[in-house]
C-alpha cells in the first residue's frame, strides 16, 4: 500500500477511495398518492382567525368551534367523531356566500386546495330546501374536480319523497348524472347522518366494506313508512333505518344518487391512484421508459399487483367464468406515429368484473310431507 509522509513525520496510508471509488445514486423519489380518507365540511360561517380552512381533531374541534355561531358545525364534528370507528382529524373550509361577497363555491374550494388542504369526503353545512343550489354546486364541483372525491349530502326537504317533485336535491343530482354524490334524506337536520356515515366509514380500507349495515351512533330511524322509502329509493336517496326489535341503526342503501355503490367508487379511486403513483415511481427511478418489452412488462407487473390487492378486498372477481384480464399490446406492434410521439394511450388494457354488494335477501322454498 502506498504511503505518504505527514508534516510531523508520521507515515500516512492512502485512502482506499483514492484508487477505488464507488458512488451510489440514491433513487428515493416516489410518486405521491392522493389521500382517500380525509373528511371535510364546507361551511358558510367565518372561521376563527378569518382563515380559509382549519384541520380539526377529536381533541381540538370543541375548543376551536366555540360559541353559538358554530352550533351547527360543532354538531357535525361531534357526530363525525362519535362513531365506533372514527378519523383522527378532519377539515372545515369556509365559503363566504354572504350578500356582500362575490366569492363562489368554486373560488372557496380552489383557494383551499391552493393553500394545501385536501380531502376525499366532503359535506355541506346546509340541509334545507333553501340550500339546494349550493348543494348542487358542491356536487358539480366534486364531479369535475381533478382530485378524486366523494360528496355526501343530507337533506330534510320533504320533497325528496314526493314522486312529482323534480327540483329536490336528489332528483337534481340524479338528472345531472353526478355519480360521485350521495344524498341522505332525514327529517331531523340536527342528527347529521352525513357526518355519521362518513365518520364510521372513512378509516376503513377503501372498497373493502359496503356502506349499508354499518351501525351508526347519534342518529335515529328516519320514521319513514314503506311507501316513502320506496319513493326515496326511486330517486336515488339513502335514508336511516332501525330494525324492529333491535337498536341496529344504519344507512340504506349506501349508494350515490345514480345507484352506484360508494364502496365501488372509493375502491376504484384507491386502485387508480395506486397504479398512477406506482407508474410515476417507476418513471422517477427507471433509467429509461421505452416502447420495449422490459418497460411494458414492468407496467404489467404494477397492474397485476393492484389487481391482486383489489381481489383481496373483494372489489372485483377473478374466476374461470369471469376472468380478470390484463392485456397490454406488444410494444413493437404499435404504429410508428405512436412510438415517435412518446405518448402511450391504450384502451381496455384491463377488464375486471365488479363484485357487487348484496343489499337485500328474499328466499323462497317449500316444505312438504312425503307420503
Amino acid at each position: 500500500m502506498a504511503e505518504e509522509l505527514a508534516e510531523d513525520g508520521r507515515i500516512m496510508s492512502t485512502p482506499l477511495q483514492r484508487r477505488f471509488s464507488v458512488k451510489t445514486l440514491i433513487n428515493d423519489f416516489t410518486g405521491s398518492r392522493q389521500t382517500l380518507q380525509t373528511p371535510c365540511l364546507l361551511t358558510t360561517t367565518a372561521l376563527p382567525g378569518a382563515v380559509r380552512a382549519l384541520k380539526l381533531s377529536v381533541s381540538t374541534y370543541a375548543s376551536t368551534l366555540t360559541g353559538t355561531a358554530y352550533a351547527n358545525e360543532l354538531n357535525w364534528f361531534k357526530k363525525l367523531f362519535s362513531q365506533d370507528l372514527r378519523p383522527r382529524e378532519a377539515l372545515i373550509v369556509h365559503w363566504d356566500n354572504s350578500s356582500s361577497s362575490t366569492e363562489t363555491l368554486t373560488d372557496a374550494l380552489d383557494d383551499a386546495h391552493d393553500k394545501g388542504y385536501h380531502w376525499y369526503f366532503i359535506s355541506y353545512i346546509g340541509a334545507a330546501s333553501t340550500d339546494i343550489t349550493s348543494q348542487k354546486n358542491l356536487a358539480k364541483y366534486t364531479q369535475a374536480s381533478d382530485d378524486r372525491t366523494i360528496c355526501v349530502l343530507m337533506t330534510s326537504d320533504a320533497s325528496a319523497y314526493d314522486a312529482t317533485s323534480t327540483t329536490d336535491i336528489g332528483k337534481e343530482v340524479r338528472d345531472e348524472n353526478y355519480n360521485r354524490t350521495a344524498v341522505i334524506y332525514h327529517k331531523t337536520t340536527a342528527e347529521r347522518p352525513d357526518a355519521c356515515i362518513v365518520g364510521r366509514m372513512c378509516t376503513t380500507a377503501p372498497g373493502a366494506q359496503q356502506w349499508d349495515y354499518k351501525s351508526l351512533v347519534g342518529v335515529k330511524d328516519g320514521g319513514l313508512d314503506a311507501d316513502k322509502q320506496s319513493k326515496l329509493l326511486a330517486k336515488g336517496y339513502n335514508f336511516i333505518e332501525t330494525f324492529s326489535g333491535t337498536t341496529f341503526t344504519h344507512m340504506y342503501k349506501g349508494r350515490s344518487c345514480t345507484g352506484r355503490e360508494l364502496r365501488i367508487i372509493w375502491g376504484a379511486d384507491w386502485h387508480d391512484t395506486g397504479v398512477e403513483s406506482d407508474i410515476a415511481t417507476f418513471a422517477f427511478q427507471s433509467e429509461l421508459m421505452a416502447f420495449d418489452n422490459e418497460t411494458f412488462a414492468a407496467i404489467e407487473s404494477i397492474l397485476r399487483a393492484w389487481l391482486n390487492r383489489a381481489l383481496k378486498r373483494r372489489i372485483v372477481i377473478d374466476d374461470e367464468e369471469h376472468p380478470a384480464v390484463i392485456d397490454l399490446p406488444d410494444p413493437l406492434s404499435l404504429p410508428a406515429s405512436t412510438r415517435t410521439s412518446g405518448a402511450v394511450d391504450l384502451d381496455n388494457v384491463y377488464r375486471y368484473v365488479l363484485n357487487s354488494a348484496i343489499d337485500n335477501w328474499t328466499i323462497t322454498g317449500n316444505w312438504r310431507i312425503t307420503l
